[in-house]
């Protein structure tokens, strides 16, 4: 939301269109409202869209952006800037350089850059309230250490700087908050003598570490247990599985890329087989006789416990009313009033009507049958009112037209809980990226349908996925001598792949780009070097 006030905005080494398609549309909404004076001073409102939007394109945009690859923003952009990642990482320690002297200088600048860095600094200067977007897409720590260099160096001279981070999955905030420790250890771990049991939570190890690495991490487990909603490699060769529930048959917390903790609720009873993950673990935990398994009991129990030992999470329990809370008496109605034929879905086995189900962990019940009025929002079940569809009925439910719900937004933010003191810059520049001999960079590149690891398991949802490829420039394919569709293989590491071409026009020389996430490429992690190598008997060989 803060967006809307934006007056500048860079986009370091992030593909928003691909890794976080909402993100992309409030980019394109905020472009199309941003502040303008004219429209400040004739007073225009947020609805006026046909007004706001006349007024607005009359002004130059205001939005910069650097990445791997071309991106579907790059048309709305002032500058559009494609290079390694290492390259992306110094035009943001440029930037921050131009705009703070105290922020580390970078070597060797070439003109390029230096031309890019002084007109998104020069840009960034005249803004009062200026945002900064990176993210882990492209691999590289550097590149996102550059972009909080930008968002520091602009705080120092007193403007009102926004830097925000598109993390790669939903809970993906939530678990650095918690300080996970590296998969890497837990592969060491198994070295040592006594530990010979490995639970897998809700993950396929080999979308998360090289094949062989997991191949001998889970032969040297003399037990392998996987708790997961989905089959997997890693399911394949467990000893046991317990299914666990989804997202949309259990209740639990979420922090999105802004830190902010939001609850979801059981939309779905679960199978008399499944069981939320934390009910497998208490129940595993009471035959243990481990104390611990009072606390996964219920959920505001486990909640409280998680508030109580991980600082980062103190407000945890804030995120919503807890199971008890009932307003006049009553849990609130999941169902609307269109519900009323219920009793006929069971008609089939049976004329009597069954109770619905019962839910323990949260104050809303399983039926038409109770409050029924404005609940807290964070509890809000639907969006409607009388003579209103439903998307429209959101209005509703607004202190104004755009503005926050009444009540507040549902949610708590996190990130002030585990505030720590920054340092005062990243130091890290990186060297200007030349190429490697005999060996090009492979880097990952992210699609919308297929990169995440859900979008695979339906049909319709995996034909709009692309087929694997690797792409290469077209300087790059004119040296190997290969075409779009013509095989060629990549060797790293002792592993080989091969792929069929596709030639990527923004790319640089030196630089392929690989489809992260694809069935075809799981186990492989960009970024790393590789050699390319054209199959013995291809038209070209």
């Amino acid at each position: 939301r803060d967006m809307k006030y934006a007056d500048a905005m860079l986009i370091l080494g992030e593909d928003v269109t691909n890794t976080a398609p909402m993100l992309d549309y409030s980019v394109r909404q905020w472009l199309r409202r941003r502040p303008n004076p004219e429209r400040l001073r004739l007073q225009i409102p947020d609805w006026n869209d046909s007004a706001v939007g006349r007024i607005v394109h009359q002004e130059p945009s205001p939005l910069y952006i650097a990445t791997v690859a071309a991106t579907k923003l790059d048309r709305v952009a002032a500058l559009a800037y494609r290079g390694a990642p290492d390259d992306l990482s110094r035009l943001g320690f440029a930037v921050a350089h131009l705009l703070d002297p105290e922020a580390p200088a970078v070597p060797d600048l070439s003109d390029d850059i230096e031309g890019h860095a002084r007109r998104i600094a020069a840009a960034f200067e005249k803004a009062e309230r200026p945002i900064v977007i990176s993210g882990t897409s492209c691999g590289s720590k550097t590149v996102m250490h550059a972009a909080a260099n930008v968002a520091w160096s602009l705080h120092s001279r007193g403007e009102a700087a926004g830097l925000g981070f598109v993390a790669p999955e939903c809970n993906s905030v939530g678990l650095g908050l918690m300080g996970g420790r590296p998969l890497s250890e837990a592969f060491a771990a198994v070295d040592e003598p006594g530990i010979d049991v490995a639970i897998v939570l809700e993950n396929d190890l080999y979308r998360r570490c090289d094949e062989r690495a997991v191949d001998r991490f889970l032969g040297l487990c003399r037990h392998v247990v996987v708790v997961d909603h989905s089959e997997s490699r890693t399911s394949r060769a467990a000893e046991v599985v317990l299914p666990a529930a989804t997202f949309a048959e259990s209740t639990g917390t979420l922090l999105n890329n802004e830190g902010r903790a939001q609850r979801f609720f059981q939309v779905f009873t679960e199978d008399s087989d499944v069981r939320e993950s934390r009910r497998w673990f208490g129940d595993m935990l009471g035959e243990l006789g481990r104390p611990e398994a009072l606390q996964c009991a219920d959920f505001d129990t486990l909640a409280a416990a998680i508030a109580r030992d991980i600082p980062a999470f103190d407000r945890l329990v804030d995120a919503a009313p807890t199971a008890d809370f009932r307003i006049a008496g009553m849990k609130i109605a999941r169902q609307s009033h269109r519900a009323s034929g219920r009793t006929a879905v069971s008609a089939d086995a049976t004329v009597f009507e069954p109770p619905p189900p019962d839910d323990p962990d949260s104050a809303l019940v399983f039926s038409m049958e109770g409050y029924f009025g404005h609940p807290p929002p964070p509890l809000l079940p639907r969006f409607w009112a009388p003579g209103w569809n439903s998307p429209q009925a959101l209005v509703k439910f607004q202190e104004e037209v755009f503005g926050p719900l009444r009540g507040g937004d549902p949610g708590v933010c996190m990130i002030g809980s585990c505030a720590v003191e920054r340092p005062s810059h990243f130091y890290d520049v990186p060297p200007a990226f030349g190429g490697y001999e005999g060996e090009v960079l492979v880097t990952p590149i992210h699609h919308i349908f297929g990169s995440e690891e859900l979008s695979m398991r339906s049909p319709s949802i995996a034909s709009c996925a692309p087929a694997p490829y690797v792409g290469l420039s077209p300087r790059d394919a004119a040296r190997l001598g290969v075409d779009g569709g013509d095989p060629l293989t990549l060797e790293m590491e002792g592993t080989v792949r091969t792929f069929p071409v596709e030639v990527v026009p923004s790319l640089r020389d030196g630089m392929v780009v690989l489809p992260y996430g694809l069935p075809a490429t799981v186990g492989l992690l960009p970024p790393f070097r590789a050699r390319l190598v054209r199959p013995e008997g291809d038209r070209h060989a």
